[in-house]
Order: C-alpha cells, then sequence, then structure tokens
C-alpha cells in the first residue's frame, strides 16, 4: 500500500479496487505536471474537478449501488480524503443525483443568487450544446438525458467499466478462473487485452455512455413520433364520425321529401272524387 493513503492498514477489499485508484491518482499528477497547453486557467483546471468526481463516484458506486465493498473500506476512503464527502451528500438528495461539483450549486459563486448552467435541464436548453465554466460539465440536473456529464473518460462510471469487464472474463473464462492470475496468463496478443491495458480503467470512447446519449434521444424521438400517430388517427376518426353524421342527415332528408310527395298525392286524389 502506498503511503498517500495514510498509515493505518486498509480494510479488506482494498486490493479490489486499488488499481484503479492508483490509476487515477497517476493521472492527476500527469494532470498536474503538464502545462496548460495556451488553455484558459479554469479551463485547465477541468481534469483536477471531473477526476475528483470520478474517483468519488466510483467509490459510492461499488459500495451503494453495486455493494462490491464493505462499509468500513467505504469509511476508510472517507477518512482518507479519497471520497469527496461533501459531493456524496448531495448526490442522495433528490435532484441531485448527477451532480458534478459542489461548487455549481453554491449561489455565492454566480451573479444575481443563481447557479451554474449546467443545472438547467437539457429540454429547456434545446440543442444547445453548454460547457460549464468552472467544472467542464455539460448538464448535471436530473432527467437531463446525458449519462456522460463532462463528455470524457473523467466522465465515465468506472464502477460499470469495471464490472462489465468482469462479466466478459466470467463468460469467457469461467466464474471460477476469474482473477489476477488468468488475466496475467491471457494471450498478450489478444487485442481486447491490449485495448484494455492501454486503455486503463477507462473505457472506449466510441462504445461508451456516448451511445447510451443516442439512444435516449432516439427513444424520446420515437415516443414523440408515436404520440403524433395517436392524434392522426384520433382525428381521422372524428372526421369519419362526421362524414357518417352528414349521411343520416341526408337519408332523414329523402325521407321526409317522400313522405311530402306521399300526402300531396292523398289530397290530389280527395279532390278528384268530390269532384267526381
Amino acid at each position: 500500500m502506498s503511503r498517500r493513503w495514510g498509515k493505518k492498514k486498509p480494510p479488506a477489499g482494498w486490493d479490489y479496487i486499488e488499481p484503479t485508484l492508483n490509476a487515477l491518482a497517476s493521472e492527476l499528477r500527469e494532470v498536474n505536471s503538464t502545462t496548460s497547453g495556451g488553455k484558459q486557467k479554469l479551463e485547465a483546471n477541468w481534469p483536477i474537478i471531473q477526476l475528483n468526481n470520478q474517483r468519488t463516484r466510483y467509490i459510492y458506486d461499488m459500495y451503494a449501488v453495486h455493494q462490491k465493498i464493505s462499509r468500513e473500506l467505504y469509511m476508510y476512503c472517507v477518512k482518507v480524503k479519497m471520497v469527496d464527502a461533501a459531493l456524496v451528500a448531495k448526490w442522495k438528495k433528490s435532484g441531485f443525483e448527477k451532480l458534478c461539483s459542489v461548487f455549481v450549486i453554491d449561489r455565492r459563486n454566480f451573479p444575481f443568487g443563481t447557479t451554474a448552467i449546467c443545472r438547467v435541464p437539457r429540454k429547456s436548453l434545446g440543442n444547445k450544446i453548454i460547457f460549464e465554466a468552472h467544472t467542464g460539465c455539460r448538464g448535471c440536473a436530473s432527467g437531463s438525458g446525458v449519462s456522460n456529464i463532462f463528455g470524457t473518460k473523467y466522465g465515465q462510471r468506472l464502477a460499470r467499466v469495471q464490472l462489465a469487464r468482469e462479466a466478459k472474463l466470467e463468460a469467457q473464462y469461467g466464474s471460477n478462473n476469474v482473477g489476477v492470475e488468468v488475466v496475467e496468463k491471457m494471450d498478450t496478443s489478444s487485442g481486447v487485452t491490449q485495448q484494455a491495458a492501454a486503455a486503463g480503467p477507462w473505457a472506449n470512447m466510441d462504445s461508451s455512455d456516448e451511445d447510451e446519449d443516442e439512444e435516449e434521444d432516439e427513444d424520446e424521438d420515437q415516443n414523440a413520433g408515436e404520440g403524433a400517430r395517436a392524434g392522426t388517427t384520433g382525428a381521422e376518426v372524428e372526421r369519419d364520425g362526421e362524414g357518417s353524421g352528414e349521411e343520416d342527415v341526408g337519408g332523414s332528408s329523402s325521407n321526409s321529401i317522400g313522405h311530402k310527395r306521399k300526402i300531396d298525392g292523398m289530397q290530389e286524389s280527395t279532390k278528384r272524387s268530390k269532384i267526381g
């Protein structure tokens, strides 16, 4: 165990999450040592804020969502500052499940006592593509339809990625053979193995959360189309009903004319009989 995580020995289950946490720590060191490259000061800080969110989300999902680590291990991670406790406290509240940072909801940080634009629901923004100036978030309001709130690898749910890889290995090698030894013995010429090793804990962006966003948009469009078709069908039925009503009126009019002619014929016959 590295000294930066504290002197106390971590609880059981630490070995399960340690590789991902080490990869995130290495990524954070690399980001801090990299020059801004002409970016503005706020934009240069985006990866730091996003990595803090991703590390917190990974540990929280492993504990609360997937139940892969114990509460003891989770509290250990909170104690050694690997988890942003203030951010997790907001995630537990309705409407803040995907919050990017507590900074964006602090009204003291914005003029007129408002919040950041990333807190505006996606439907209210229409087709606009936005990025919050301080965090790089593109929408963390509940029901926004955005799974990867940062649009980068730092917005991926690493717990999902890790469990998906484990399920793939289990399907390929069996549940009893999934482990570090099997991974080390796997053929290094395998394309999947090389891609996973190169990407680290992150998934390929070409097949990650971006596809989920497109599927959600397609579902919304499909539901809207079905609603429009249902409205059209209802209007056609109404028009058919009106047409049938007109036919009934026409039929009653013809019956009235025939009845009148019959009465006229009877009156004419009566006159002739009187004359005769």
